[in-house]
C-alpha cells in the first residue's frame, strides 16, 4: 500500500511537465522539492522557516529550477507571482527535527488559500496532514476551510486509512476553473 506523501506525488504527477511550476510549501528536508525536479517541473518555489533546513539542501539543486526560500508559506504570494502547477503542503514538524517547530493553523490556512489562488485551471494542490498532538487543530481548520470552497471552483478529497487511530491523511485539490472574484473565508 502506498504512504500518504506516495499517494499525493500520484496525485500530483499528471500535471508536472516541462514547463511546470510547482510551490513545495513545507521544504522540510527537501523530498517534494526533489520529487518536483525529477519528474522535470521548470521551476520549483520551496518554503522553509528554518534556515538551517534550507542551506543544508541549497547544493543538491539548480538555482536555475528551484528557488529556496526562507519565509512562512503564508507569504508564498510575495514571492510567487505566477499560476502553479502543482503545490505540496507537509503539515506539522520536519521528521527527525526539532518536533516544537511546526506549522500553525493560522499560516496553513493563509498560505492553502493563497495556493488555490495560484492554481492554474486543472491545477493540482495537495495536503498532507499528521493529527499529532500539535497537529489536531491545524487539521481540523484545514479540513473545515477545504470543505466550504465552491465546487464550481475546486474538487476537494480525503484519502485515509480506516484503520488508524489519528494516522495521516491527504487533502487533494483539484482547481476547475478560475475564482469568481469572491473573498475566500478564513477562520
Amino acid at each position: 500500500m502506498k504512504s500518504m506523501v506516495e499517494i499525493a506525488h500520484a496525485f500530483l504527477e499528471p500535471c508536472l511537465h516541462r514547463q511546470a511550476v510547482c510551490v513545495d510549501a513545507t521544504f522540510g528536508n527537501g523530498k517534494d522539492t526533489a520529487f518536483f525536479v525529477e519528474c522535470g517541473a521548470r521551476l520549483v518555489y520551496a518554503f522553509d522557516i528554518q534556515k538551517e533546513l534550507i542551506e543544508k539542501r541549497r547544493g543538491d539543486f539548480d538555482e536555475r529550477v528551484v528557488e529556496l526560500i526562507v519565509d512562512s508559506h503564508a507569504h508564498l504570494d510575495r514571492y510567487v507571482d505566477k499560476p502553479v502547477d502543482a503545490i505540496v503542503f507537509n503539515f506539522g514538524f520536519c521528521p527527525h527535527g526539532d518536533e516544537t517547530i511546526t506549522t500553525m493553523p493560522k499560516e496553513s490556512v493563509e498560505a492553502v488559500e493563497k495556493g488555490i489562488g495560484r492554481l492554474r485551471k486543472k491545477g493540482r494542490m495537495a495536503l498532507v496532514l499528521y493529527p499529532h498532538l500539535f497537529g489536531e487543530q491545524e487539521s481540523d481548520v484545514l479540513e473545515r476551510v477545504l470543505r466550504r470552497i465552491d465546487p464550481h471552483v475546486a474538487t476537494v478529497q480525503r484519502v485515509e486509512s480506516v484503520n488508524t487511530k489519528a494516522g495521516p491523511f491527504v487533502l487533494l485539490v483539484e482547481k476547475k476553473a478560475e475564482e469568481t472574484g469572491r473573498e475566500s473565508e478564513t477562520i
